[in-house]
């Protein structure tokens, strides 16, 4: 088989540059770049006021289990709670959650959908679809589970310095 020398020029490229594993934190910065893109964009033809990318755990979660403390809800996304609490004002502020406090420990905010959060899920659902359908283009489930396993090792071992 021969070569012209664009090809191997063009070869040499792809495995150099664009395949070296110090890239690896460079990319993922890229595709959480081009992810939020899409999801403001996204966010904007709903007439989703107020939201941005990082109330999506956020609301997730409160979809999933409505009435969470906050700092379960730190937990469960992996933030710190101050900006947890940041991001649940802000929702207040545009009247998806509000705060209640617990009646056993007042110590306690627990975080709860109101029917303007609860009215949103249909939406959100489909624009976490339509990020999730761009994202896999292409991407078989074993590639998946597999990219998956490897960026939670990941995020596990930079948690570890902490």
């Amino acid at each position: 088989m021969r070569f012209n020398l664009l090809d191997i020029s063009s070869i040499w490229n792809y495995i150099v540059i664009m395949k070296r594993p110090e890239q690896i934190v460079s990319v993922i910065s890229r595709i959480h770049e081009h992810a939020n893109r899409v999801i403001i964009e996204e966010l904007a033809s709903h007439g989703m006021e107020g939201l941005v990318p990082s109330h999506g755990d956020i609301l997730s979660c409160l979809f999933r289990s409505d009435g969470l403390p906050m700092s379960e809800l730190a937990r469960k996304i992996g933030r710190k709670k101050n900006t947890v609490t940041v991001l649940i004002e802000k929702l207040e502020t545009f009247g998806y959650v509000t705060r209640v406090t617990d009646r056993e420990d007042s110590r306690i905010s627990l975080v709860y959908l109101t029917a303007k959060g609860k009215s949103i899920e249909n939406r959100f659902v489909a624009i976490s679809g339509k990020l999730l359908s761009a994202i896999y283009k292409g991407i078989s489930g074993e590639e998946k589970t597999v990219l998956i396993d490897i960026l939670e090792r990941m995020e596990n071992n930079l948690a570890g310095d902490k």
